[in-house]
């Protein structure tokens, strides 16, 4: 492996002023970052130290950023491609490898990042391999011991009478899934690790006018993603005091980019009849219709409006009455503050009413949950179903009613 590393590197480094290098680093992404464990540092390591040390050693040469720009560009076409290589009949996990590896080399060069569109670059390359991952691979924990050592080495898969593979993109059995092995498991493991979600959040505070719908988009596609995961990085980015997260990063994305946006304002007004027509407005997908919740003009809005009814349903939890009826402490400083509503009166009836006009539409004309195929509908541009969409609106909207 090592001398065939050595030579795709190398012709990578020396194509990087000519017309050939985006062909360059597609090839070498498709061909060695997809190689299982290619960066680990074990025993049992694919490379020798000085091989490995070209691709996450600090003073490497190796073009991270220029990989991330091009998945970040290319992320459709890169996908389709990766999913399609089987080999003997097993499903490509090439997707979940390309992800590992990223998150390896990237250890020691996410402070590298020196501008915001370097930062959109990471934080949308890293959200579009994970959400090209089935879910059913980042349920696993009950096949991983607490060292990371995999319990399990044989792929299990569910064969179909007339031949098809199936894995469903959802929790499933374990005799129904395929396993991650430990050291791929454990390098995924890092994107939800306080370290790893404190970098990045402080990339985006830098960076903060282009990179927060990335860094959205990121954290709900990780959020919805790793199910397993959800609840504990949840509470790191509530309660973990991350650097520009907590309840100073809700606060930001409410003022900052839902209360004015598009979509808030077609769901405000306090006319639960106005959004269940907006629901219904045709949108046909496949032949079906379905409603305009899936309208494409939205899409950039959804990842605020969901990460920030997570966080604020979850910072209700530890949140008393007194906190809750309070002002909002003012910021000192650049740091949080977590002992008050991050949020004032008005602010919280504002976002009961958005989140009490789409809730009331969803349990009203329930049809809109169902999709093209009779598959779950899902929120235009993450992995969020129409169905846990609900469910986050009905969570948050009992949270706050029992403060009334």
């Amino acid at each position: 492996m090592a001398p065939t590393l050595s030579i795709a590197l190398s012709t990578l480094l020396r194509t990087q002023a000519t017309p050939a290098y985006p062909l360059a680093l597609g090839s070498f992404i498709s061909s060695i970052l997809t190689v299982p464990n290619l960066t680990t540092s074990t025993p049992s390591a694919r490379l020798p130290s000085s091989a490995l040390a070209s691709l996450v050693g600090e003073k490497s040469a190796f073009p991270y950023y220029d990989i991330v720009a091009y998945i970040s560009d290319n992320s459709a076409a890169l996908l389709l491609r990766l999913a399609s290589v089987q080999e003997s009949g097993k499903i490509s996990h090439a997707p979940v490898y390309l992800l590992a590896n990223l998150v390896e080399m990237g250890r020691n060069r996410l402070s590298a990042a020196k501008d915001g569109k370097t930062v959109v670059s990471l934080l949308t390359a890293l959200a579009a391999i994970l959400a090209g991952v089935p879910t059913s691979l980042l349920a696993q924990d009950s096949a991983v011991d607490l060292k990371g050592k995999s319990k399990a080495t044989a792929i299990d898969i569910t064969v179909e009478d007339d031949g098809d593979i199936v894995m469903a993109d959802a929790l499933a059995p374990p005799s129904a899934t395929a396993r991650l092995d430990g050291q791929t498991y454990r390098s995924l493991s890092h994107l939800t690790s306080e370290s790893f979600l404190s970098t990045v959040i402080a990339l985006s505070t830098r960076y903060s006018a282009s990179s927060r719908p990335a860094l959205s988009n990121f954290l709900v596609t990780l959020l919805y993603s790793w199910p397993t995961k959800r609840e504990s990085t949840i509470n790191t980015l509530v309660y973990s005091g991350l650097v520009g997260a907590g309840k100073g990063l809700l606060r930001e994305i409410w003022r900052g980019w839902v209360r004015s946006s598009p979509l808030a304002r077609q769901l405000s007004e306090g006319r639960q009849t106005s959004t269940i027509s907006t629901l219904q407005e045709p949108a046909t997908v496949g032949g079906t219709s379905v409603g305009a919740v899936a309208n494409e003009k939205y899409i950039a809005d959804w990842p605020h409006f969901i990460l920030l009814a997570e966080l604020y349903a979850r910072c209700l939890l530890t949140l008393g009455d007194d906190e809750f009826f309070a002002p909002p402490a003012p910021a000192s400083g650049g740091a949080v503050t977590m002992a008050r509503n991050p949020l004032t009166m008005d602010e919280v009836v504002g976002l009961s009413s958005l989140w009490r006009n789409l809730a009331f539409a969803l349990y009203w004309q329930p049809e809109v949950l169902v999709g093209p195929g009779g598959m779950e509908a899902k929120v235009p541009g993450t992995r969020v179903t129409l169905e846990q969409l609900r469910k986050l609106g009905t969570t948050l909207l009992q949270a706050i009613h029992a403060r009334e």
